[in-house]
C-alpha cells in the first residue's frame, strides 16, 4: 500500500474529515463532544512547527485515509506534555502498517521539536500492547471524562524516527 504523510496545515480542506473521524470514534467517551467542537479543534491543529498539529495519510489519489496529532495536553495530567492523540486509520486500511507510520511520524516531529518524552492515553484495553511493541511504556491509569484510561510514555532515546 502506498501513501504519503502530510501536514493538515497544508490540506486545510480535510479539517472536517479529521473532525468527523474523531467525533465518530471517540464521542462515546465524552458527552460534551460535538462535531462543531471537533471542527474548531482540528482547525487549531493547522501548524507545521508547533503544537497542536495533525498529520494525515493520503492514498495515491490524495484521499485521506488516516491521521495522528501532537498536542500540549489530551485532557488529563497537565504536568505532562506533549501528547500523541487522534490516531485513526480508516477501516479499509487497518493492519497494513499505516497506524505505525502515523505514530512514528508524530514521534519524529516531537523529537525535532526537542521534547524528551511523549505521552498518550488510550481508552481501549488492547491498544497498550500494540504501543508497547514500538517502545511505549505504561506509566499508570487515570480517568478521562469518567472513563478509565491507560497512560503511556515514550522516552526520546526510544523514538523511532520516520524516514
Amino acid at each position: 500500500m502506498r501513501f504519503k504523510i502530510v501536514y493538515l496545515a497544508d490540506h486545510g480542506d480535510f479539517v472536517s474529515t479529521c473532525a468527523s473521524w474523531a467525533f465518530d470514534t471517540w464521542a462515546r467517551y465524552n458527552p460534551s463532544y460535538s462535531l462543531e467542537k471537533r471542527i474548531a479543534s482540528f482547525t487549531q491543529h493547522c501548524h507545521r512547527d508547533k503544537i497542536p498539529l495533525t498529520v494525515l495519510a493520503l492514498d495515491e489519489q490524495g484521499k485521506p485515509i488516516g491521521m495522528s496529532s501532537l498536542r500540549a495536553n489530551d485532557g488529563i495530567r497537565d504536568d505532562l506534555t506533549p501528547w500523541l492523540g487522534s490516531v485513526y486509520v480508516a477501516p479499509a486500511y487497518r493492519s497494513k502498517g499505516l497506524g505505525q507510520a502515523l505514530v512514528e511520524h508524530i514521534q519524529s516531529i516531537a523529537h525535532k521539536l526537542g521534547y524528551e518524552k511523549i505521552y498518550l492515553l488510550t481508552y481501549e484495553e488492547s491498544l497498550p500492547n500494540w504501543y508497547q511493541t514500538f517502545g511505549w511504556q505504561k506509566i499508570g491509569k487515570d480517568s478521562s471524562h469518567g472513563n478509565a484510561v491507560t497512560v503511556m510514555e515514550l522516552e526520546r532515546n526510544k523514538i523511532t524516527l520516520a524516514p
